[in-house]
């Protein structure tokens, strides 16, 4: 939310996230981000975005000044933020409008049917909560229902015909809550800051530091990247027990709320030369493991299909990538004069984020992957499938920007642009 409105955060893969890394296991994409390059910009102006700049230093002014980040190991950079209406309301009443496309809605689809050789799918099965259904025939197809289901719905149907890497490879962006960092850099002390929400001239930006590739290289990382929440209140007040008290002591929400402003504004403005408190989340990079996985479960839902089952565990080579991070970022952050990066607390990591991918996985071997380099799935002439699920690696960004821009390529592959 901004200001009152609902808006979708955007930011496309890093060069290095298509890299084949020797330090990440089945890293590499048969996409480049140079061939992506172009449609990153279409999506860019699809999601009602302003330009494809993402440098930190283009959005940088008085109010939103840059900390001095040193040697050029960390990398300042922004996401955009983008009316989530562009998507419920705009695009669909356009789809809706035109004559080349038909609606079939309140219709799941319950099964892919290949022909009697398994190398063509001839329809889409699909039934209704009335109790009606019906068959969809297509010269093609293709399947764009997120990573969990367009794993189970393959599954489902045995449409790939045993392909070891369907389903596996499941992937999630971890955040860890549990820092904080404490700065006496004056740039971090202004408000709102490059590290806010704010309206910048061509666009809602939120401020963010990353690593850069060089360093990620030389010190084997996972892509990761820190966002900052400057601290409004002291600790002490975000306690339940203070909370408890201070209902207690005084009754009226309205007069706690005013004294609670008042604390908060205070503490908001440091003293001369006195640190700022920042909440740190720390974006991490998963990389994809075989037992992370979506399987079938011998569960059913209303409509006689078999449930999905996640398994996922953040494993001991992630838990080491994480602490290497934690060390590089504050050391490096240190090192520039910007402040020192603490344990707060140490917390659960939070593996709710829903930026689901990987289920099937782009490779050209279908030894190695579900789907090729144009996202058709292997042994399968005329089944696509679309979204994060064909991520050979999640790298650490939002990944709806790049489900648009990989979208938009399929569809010119489809009708004979690319």
């Amino acid at each position: 939310m901004f200001r009152g409105a609902a808006f979708a955060k955007y930011l496309p893969l890093d060069p290095i996230d298509f890299e084949a890394r020797e330090w990440i296991p089945w890293s590499g994409w048969p996409v480049s981000r140079d061939a992506l390059e172009p449609f990153y910009h279409r999506a860019q102006a699809m999601g009602g975005l302003g330009p494809f700049e993402y440098d930190g230093s283009a959005w940088s002014d008085l109010e939103a000044p840059l900390p001095g980040l040193g040697s050029g190991s960390l990398v300042p950079s922004v996401y955009q933020y983008g009316p989530a209406d562009r998507f419920t309301v705009a695009l669909p009443a356009e789809l809706a409008a035109s004559p080349s496309v038909s609606w079939l809605h309140g219709a799941t689809v319950t099964e892919l049917e290949a022909d009697p050789n398994g190398d063509r799918i001839v329809a889409a099965r699909w039934a209704a909560m009335s109790g009606i259904g019906g068959r969809v025939r297509a010269a093609r197809f293709v399947l764009a229902a997120g990573a969990i289901e367009n794993a189970r719905l393959l599954l489902a149907s045995r449409a790939t015909r045993g392909d070891g890497w369907l389903g596996q490879g499941f992937m999630e962006h971890p955040v860890d809550a549990s820092l904080e960092l404490s700065s006496r850099d004056p740039a971090l002390a202004a408000t709102p800051g490059f590290f806010g929400a704010r309206e910048a001239r061509r666009g809602i930006v939120v401020g963010r530091i990353g690593l850069s590739a060089e360093l990620m290289r030389s010190e084997n990382l996972p892509n990761a990247s820190l966002r900052l929440f400057r601290e409004t209140e002291p600790v002490l007040m975000r306690s339940p027990g203070f909370r408890s008290v201070a209902r207690r002591l005084v009754p009226f929400q309205a007069l706690r709320r005013r004294i609670g402003d008042a604390i908060r504004r205070r503490s908001v403005r440091p003293p001369p030369g006195g640190a700022t408190r920042h909440r740190v989340l720390l974006d991490l990079e998963q990389p994809p493991h075989r037992e992370n996985r979506v399987r079938l479960s011998d569960q059913r839902d209303r409509l006689g299909q078999q449930r999905a089952v996640v398994d996922w565990r953040w494993r001991a080579g992630d838990e080491a990538g994480r602490q290497r991070v934690r060390e590089v970022f504050a050391r490096e952050l240190e090192r520039a004069g910007v402040g020192r990066l603490l344990v707060s607390r140490e917390t659960a990591l939070d593996s709710a984020i829903h930026h689901h991918a990987g289920t099937t996985r782009m490779h050209p071997d279908p030894a190695l992957g579900v789907v090729d380099g144009d996202q058709r799935v292997h042994r399968m002439e005329n089944l696509y499938v679309s979204g994060a699920s064909v991520f050979p690696t999640a790298g650490v960004a939002n990944p709806t920007l790049t489900i648009i821009a990989l979208s938009l390529r399929l569809a010119g592959h489809l009708c004979g642009n690319t």
